[in-house]
């Protein structure tokens, strides 16, 4: 009876310790959004709680395609060893919404992308949700604009990809599936894809983003992009005139100083 009264206990702790790993993580946590798809829009404090229990309606895939997350057969696995030799893990198929991605607002009951981890009856349910920011200079090195969600910072700047998405930060949550990693880990190791799947190591997946489909919010990026390019090049023209124009003074001073001390010379010889 003592045996089975400990190993209770022992489970009660394990979950306890999970559920309240994930409230540290969360227990203040800002929404970055307008606030529209808010359960609670007057206040702008969210529980980890309220965040699962409103994006629980996307366990059924189905629902996601209802409110615009386009599918895929696509399945993310990461298919390399870490430094301790543990297996890295996969993701899952990434259901992106193309809307929310060109969208520069992050909202956390409006997550860009769902990760729907594969079952062993060959069918799909939710186990994380991915954010995804847009980077607003389109320049690797300059992370100034990383965003934060819940205390942590996005992952990035990422490379562009294949499927049209450009340089952009990201953030993985998994809400719905324990992941021995951390919360925020990308690759979960309990995770794997079906062997005739189709796989990518990618941790956006190959999610569509048509170039057409970014909208002003590109062009903004863009045109901002070739701004700073401009503004760089005027910086180092104007660095560069100064500095021909210093050494030509610099250099006048010294013909002046030697004519000057050439003609005390020739005055003194004179005399």
């Amino acid at each position: 009876m003592m045996r089975i009264a400990a190993a209770l206990l022992a489970c009660a702790c394990a979950g306890a310790a999970f559920i309240g790993s994930l409230g540290a993580a969360n227990a203040d946590v800002r929404t970055a959004g307008t606030g529209a798809a808010d359960p609670n829009p007057g206040d702008d404090r969210i529980r980890p709680s309220e965040l699962r229990k409103y994006l629980a309606k996307f366990i059924d895939p189905a629902v996601a395609e209802s409110h615009g997350y386009k599918p895929t057969d696509v399945c993310s696995e990461y298919p390399y060893r870490g430094a301790d030799g543990m297996v890295i893990g996969g993701m899952g198929y990434h259901y992106a919404n193309p809307e929310l991605i060109a969208d520069p607002q992050i909202d956390p009951f409006r997550p860009e992308v769902l990760v729907y981890t594969p079952t062993p009856d060959g069918g799909r349910v939710l186990g994380a949700v991915e954010y995804i920011k847009i980077d607003d200079d389109q320049r690797i090195a300059t992370p100034q604009d990383r965003p934060s969600l819940f205390g942590w910072e996005f992952q990035g700047p990422k490379e562009p990809t294949e499927s049209g998405i450009p340089i952009h930060y990201q953030m993985h949550i998994w809400l719905f599936k324990h992941n021995p990693r951390g919360l925020f880990e990308p690759w979960n190791p309990r995770v794997t894809c079906p062997a005739n799947s189709e796989r990518t190591a990618s941790s956006v997946g190959r999610i569509s983003f048509p170039a057409t489909q970014s909208g002003q919010a590109g062009q903004d990026q863009q045109a901002a992009a070739e701004q700073v390019t401009a503004e760089q090049d005027v910086t180092e023209q104007d660095a560069a005139e100064q500095t021909t124009t210093e050494q030509a003074v610099a250099e006048q001073d010294t013909a002046e100083q030697a004519i000057a001390e050439q003609d005390i010379t020739e005055q003194v010889t004179a005399e």
